[in-house]
């Protein structure tokens, strides 16, 4: 009886481990299951999250709703996504787009430089307006506002903003300059030693003059003959004036006019394009990233890209009747002329052709001028009193 009820007792014990042992196979997989689905759920999160991510920077500039209505009269360039136009010809209003053509805000100021393209650019978030600088809401802070009289966006680029503060009474007069951050602090106080070597605000939109790692050339003489340039660095950080700087970008080498050469500020040669026998001139031509286009005749127009040593970057591409008119780093737009232009072709810096145009569809017997910056074209057809704006993508599809 003993050995009976010791073998059910067994059997029993052996069941039940079959049990929790299947119990637990079952939960493992249930688990297993559980931690599948919940690293789906994850990686479905993180797509999820990396698609807002993506959307919110597509929609991180909130506009009006409101596109613009009206014909475009005066157009600075896009950059940074945004651009300033002015519309149906009234200079005072100033709107600033997207491009998808929604207006993002708008300004009571008129749009500086020929057409708007000298002024009104974005740089780290903010664009000179006027007299005042504004971020993409539309917050303008004056000259006045940090006790300056003017400001420019020279050296936006490296988050400076040079101000200049001029104070007068019946006999005499200070003029100073210092340097701001783009929280509209002063970083280099006001100094009229600063002034008087560096000339001052009128200075600093000269062909010469130049923002480089922390460092703003001033330009203060040019000789034509030689290509020789002289002028001041002032290190923003410090107000320190120094004659020269140890490294010198090649976006400051001079496009040697009518000779296929390039020189630095001391008028020395620094690239030497003549073995190139064909090549016209480079004049016009500019480094961006170590990259510059050039243009070819030999029966016909080509073009190309070298590099910093004058080495192509590619075959040499037949283009129409060239001037190569506007680079900026990704893009280079050709025109045939450069204040009349009849024809357009836009190719990337490895020589495809990415789109071209006849002017005859735009407009007819009219002066056309052009510019390409951050991926958009505009074209302005010059008329008596007013310009006719239009932005193009890179193929010549209309932007909006």
């Amino acid at each position: 009886m003993k050995k009976v009820l010791v073998l059910v007792l067994s059997v029993a014990l052996l069941l039940t481990m079959v049990a929790c042992g299947n119990g637990a196979s079952e939960q493992n997989r249930k688990n297993a299951t559980k931690e599948q689905t919940d690293g789906e759920q994850d990686i479905a999160e993180k797509e999820k999250i990396g698609e807002q991510d993506q959307k919110s920077e597509s929609e991180e500039i909130e506009h009006t709703g409101k596109k613009i209505d009206g014909e475009i009269t005066r157009a600075s360039v896009f950059s940074e996504g945004l651009a300033f136009v002015n519309v149906n010809g009234n200079k005072e209003k100033a709107y600033c787009i997207n491009k998808e053509g929604y207006i993002v805000f708008e300004l009571d100021f008129e749009l500086d430089g020929l057409f708007g393209e000298l002024y009104s650019k974005f740089v780290n978030g903010f664009a000179k307006v006027g007299e005042g600088i504004c971020d993409k809401k539309g917050k303008v802070t004056m000259p006045s506002d940090v006790g300056a009289t003017k400001f420019s966006d020279c050296a936006l680029e490296g988050g400076y903003i040079l101000a200049e503060k001029i104070t007068s009474d019946y006999s005499s007069s200070k003029m100073e300059l210092g340097v701001l951050n783009t929280d509209f602090e002063w970083i280099v106080q006001p100094s009229e030693e600063i002034y008087n070597a560096t000339g001052g605000l009128w200075l600093a939109r000269l062909n010469h003059c130049y923002y480089y790692n922390d460092y703003f050339f001033f330009e203060k003489d040019y000789r034509y003959d030689t290509y020789e340039v002289s002028g001041v660095y002032l290190n923003l950080k410090t107000g320190e004036l120094q004659d020269q700087i140890d490294v010198v970008p090649s976006s400051t080498w001079q496009a040697g006019g009518d000779t296929p050469n390039f020189f630095d500020y001391g008028g020395n040669v620094v690239l030497n394009l003549e073995t190139y026998n064909t090549i016209e001139h480079v004049e016009g031509t500019k480094f961006i990233n170590g990259k510059a286009p050039i243009r070819f005749f030999n029966s016909a127009y080509y073009f190309t890209m070298i590099n910093e040593k004058g080495e192509f970057l590619f075959e040499p591409v037949e283009t129409i009747q060239n001037h190569l008119v506007a680079y900026d780093g990704e893009t280079v737009l050709i025109a045939d002329d450069i204040l009349n232009a009849k024809k357009f072709a836009c190719y990337d810096t490895s020589g495809n052709l990415l789109g071209q145009i006849d002017s005859e569809t735009i407009a007819t017997n009219k002066g056309i001028t052009c510019d390409i910056s951050d991926g958009v074209i505009v074209l302005r057809v010059g008329g008596n009193t007013r310009y006719d704006c239009y932005f193009f993508t890179t193929d010549f599809a209309p932007l909006f």
